[in-house]
């Protein structure tokens, strides 16, 4: 595991988030905290999908 801390946050969530700069890389699990803390698992919720999906092999 690496653990990294950002010190240009702005322009760094930019990129993470909108621009395909961390597309190679696999992201398993972030905490962002601000006027809330933020918690993204890399789980899926298998809830979502519908059962045609799942057979597809997409869940």
């Amino acid at each position: 595991m690496l653990a990294f801390t950002v010190n240009d946050t702005k322009s760094f969530m930019n990129l993470l988030l909108k621009g395909d700069t961390f597309d190679a890389f696999s992201f398993r699990q972030g905490e962002l905290t601000t006027f809330a803390s933020f918690l993204i698992e890399g789980k899926r919720n298998m809830d979502f999908y519908t059962a045609e999906e799942q057979e597809a092999g997409l869940s």
